[in-house]
């Protein structure tokens, strides 16, 4: 399996990841990541899932075994190098999963049809336009009750995490998002975004402290 397209990229507001799909997995951690993530907020045999901006599909691969015959997990990315290579995984591993090329604007889902949604690295990538749009795209295929987890940069605790994280933000605003995306995490913004499309409560769960001095942090909306 190459990175050779086999769609086109998906028009979006975000930015779109086009770093080889193929050495992903390896620069973010993804194995890790999605591991510590399904820690956090577990899936139950014979739910619904969606992962939303689920790059080469590692979490959702690592969901669908929890979820079981009775459940479904699908992925949507804009990215065609990513959906590609997710696809390939989950035939691999003779794993069931509805990965589409679709962007977070438009998910392409009916209204109430996930027990969770889970986004691991992705809102840094979107403008605040399509933040606002994306969460109330998330809540709309949320069934009542549902739990929408997000990992990713948030606001620095303190001086010595924005200083020491500084290089890694300018390079990430400058080659694979914009200052308008990145700056509404580190703004601490999200929270009030997503109680603005809809959820009733945002938990900021304990940050990962392995991951850029612990500048990730895990929030859970419902």
């Amino acid at each position: 399996m190459n990175d050779k397209k086999v769609l086109k990229d998906l028009e979006t507001e975000g930015n779109i990841l086009r770093h080889p799909a193929k050495t992903f997995d390896f620069f973010t951690v993804s194995r890790y990541r999605s591991a510590k993530t399904l820690k956090v907020l577990p899936p139950q045999q014979g739910e619904r899932v969606l992962d939303v901006g689920c790059g080469t599909g590692e979490l959702a691969c690592l969901i669908k075994p929890l979820v079981g015959k009775q459940g479904a997990v699908a992925g949507i990315d804009p990215s065609a190098n990513m959906i590609a290579v997710a696809k390939h995984k989950a035939d691999k591993l003779k794993l069931t999963i509805d990965f589409r090329l679709a962007a977070i604007e438009k998910i392409p889902f009916q209204d109430a049809s996930f027990d969770k949604v889970y986004s691991t690295l992705m809102a840094h990538h979107l403008p605040v336009s399509v933040k606002k749009q994306g969460f109330r795209e998330i809540r709309r295929v949320l069934k009542p009750g549902g739990k929408f987890l997000i990992f990713d940069i948030g606001e620095p605790s303190n001086v010595f995490i924005k200083l020491m994280a500084s290089p890694f933000l300018f390079f990430e605003k400058h080659a694979y998002s914009n200052s308008d995306a990145v700056d509404s995490n580190i703004k601490g913004e999200i929270p009030a975004l997503l109680k603005q499309a809809g959820f009733a409560t945002v938990r900021r769960l304990k940050r990962d402290s392995l991951l850029l001095f612990g500048l990730m942090e895990y929030m859970i909306a419902d």
